[in-house]
């Protein structure tokens, strides 16, 4: 009977071990905190009246109008359109903003007498389409924007990898002549995240 009673003590001696056992909990939060961003990936020309010639990047294009005025001086049709791959991680809108308000003189010249029929500017309508949302700038609206003038389109919902695509036309409709010079203009083409 020993032996019985021994090995009974034995087991017993065991279980208020098991029952006292305790376990440990880790609770571990991680964060990232990603930032608003918006990026051009590529850039492409479009075919467009009036051969216009340049080059297109993602940092910045030149587009020169080869054929600008008619042999008397009128202005002709021009357009153009860039596409570029771009992608915004939140929601995002485009803004087109001119830098001189027209494409105008580098070197203006004397325009007196004043008599209408000559112009020293070059106005154009410009549009930008992104998703639903989309902004347009006319210089010649009201008589000619300022320098600086910008136009913002509507906020599109969302994250968006999408092309934006600029247009440009020239606007052909004053019967003024052009007088002579080169012409510039700076169109900026932002897309921002909201």
């Amino acid at each position: 009977m020993k032996r019985i009673t021994l090995a009974l003590l034995g087991t017993a001696a065991l279980l208020p071990v098991v029952a006292w056992a305790q376990s440990a909990t880790q609770t571990i939060t991680l964060n990232a905190n990603v930032p608003k961003f918006c990026s051009y990936a590529s850039a492409s020309a479009l075919a467009g009246a009036n051969n216009f010639t340049g080059s297109v990047g993602v940092a910045s294009s030149v587009m020169t109008v080869t054929n600008p005025t008619s042999g008397s001086g009128q202005l002709n049709a021009a357009n153009f359109s860039i596409v570029m791959a771009s992608v915004c991680n939140s929601p995002s809108k485009v803004t087109l903003v001119t830098q001189n308000g027209a494409m105008k003189t580098v070197s203006p010249i004397s325009m007196t007498p004043s008599s209408g029929v000559f112009s020293n500017r070059i106005d154009y309508i410009a549009t930008a389409t992104w998703g639903t949302g989309s902004a347009a700038l006319d210089t010649s609206d009201g008589g000619g924007l300022g320098p600086g003038a910008s136009n913002t389109g509507t906020v599109v919902v969302g994250p968006r990898s999408a092309n934006l695509t600029v247009g440009v036309t020239l606007n052909n409709a004053p019967t003024t002549i052009v007088a002579a010079g080169t012409y510039t203009d700076v169109l900026t083409v932002m897309l921002e995240p909201q």
